[in-house]
């Protein structure tokens, strides 16, 4: 009997130390481990739908597109039998300028140059050189201007923006 107590004692001392040991003040560490990346993650989850909302409008200069249309603009005048005009410094720098701006306030208007003239596109109808000549060309005051024979020399640009808008200058000189 003296011997079954001991054996007793010894079972209930490891049984005892097995809830006082340290699995549970580990297992708390690890729940709290668990819940700040849970934490984390909720908190970017509502900062993902304000992103879509921040990108703003943007338009760029087509360059390729813009040379398109002044050679376009040229074959058309001289299927008309009238000259080429000469590609001028002065009106690509107003033109540009002049076209940047209309981007910007998403609206196609004329400005008074220091000499010459323009004719102006904005829009989604026309989305290529051949379709914003074309839509020029079917204008009859458009067209006029075109093709005044008194013409000798000019420039264009065409921006595009982030909603496919077009917005087109051609400016000239006599």
């Amino acid at each position: 009997e003296s011997s079954s107590k001991p054996e007793s004692n010894k079972q209930e001392q490891p049984e005892e130390s097995k809830p006082e040991e340290a699995p549970q003040p580990s297992q708390k560490p690890e729940e709290n481990k668990q819940e700040k990346p849970a934490e984390n993650q909720q908190e970017t989850k509502p900062v993902e739908p304000a992103k879509p909302q921040k990108p703003q409008r943007t338009w760029e200069y087509q360059s390729g597109m813009s040379q398109e249309l002044w050679n376009d603009f040229n074959a058309y005048r001289q299927s008309q039998g009238l000259n080429a005009l000469n590609w001028s410094g002065k009106y690509a720098g107003w033109t540009k300028s002049h076209c940047e701006e209309m981007a910007q306030k998403q609206s196609g208007f004329h400005k008074s140059y220091p000499e010459g003239g323009q004719i102006v596109y904005d829009g989604t109808a026309y989305t290529s050189a051949s379709s914003i000549l074309n839509g020029f060309k079917n204008s009859p005051a458009h067209n006029k201007n075109m093709l005044d024979p008194d013409l000798t020399e000019g420039a264009c640009a065409v921006y595009k923006d982030s909603n496919g808008r077009y917005y087109t200058v051609i400016g000239f000189d006599y």
